[in-house]
């Protein structure tokens, strides 16, 4: 065999098992990385309680206590599994406990990719 009829096979045998790794799958949508809950707080109270001890899930009232922290991108503060949206950011970074009441927003979109919208309405000290 010559070594371009070698090159040919070789090139053509490699677009094959390419075009075949491709092909043939069908698309998923890509995992939902806040589908598990975090851990389950005494501090979360709603005016409904999900089963699975996380996060509520239906808009309702949400109060929140603890210290917030910073998230994985700038400017994002989590508190008990909730991305914190609004409020007096001053008071919630200082990393201090706090205690924040506000609602969820399952249609609002964030850079931040992680925790649940929790539009907030306001912010105490203490926790």
């Amino acid at each position: 065999m010559s070594v371009r009829r070698w090159a040919a096979t070789v090139g053509a045998t490699s677009l094959l098992v390419l075009v075949a790794g491709c092909g043939g799958s069908t698309p998923t949508s890509p995992p939902d990385a806040t589908a598990v809950p975090p851990s389950p707080s005494a501090s979360t109270s709603a005016t409904a309680k999900p089963t699975d001890g996380g996060p509520v899930f239906d808009g309702g009232p949400v109060s929140v206590a603890g210290i917030p922290q910073q998230g994985v991108e700038q400017g994002c503060l989590l508190l008990d599994g909730y991305l914190l949206l609004g409020g007096d950011r001053a008071l919630l970074g200082q990393g201090v406990p706090v205690t924040v009441s506000g609602h969820l927003d399952r249609q609002l979109m964030s850079h931040c990719q992680q925790g649940r919208p929790l539009v907030v309405d306001s912010v105490t000290a203490g926790g």
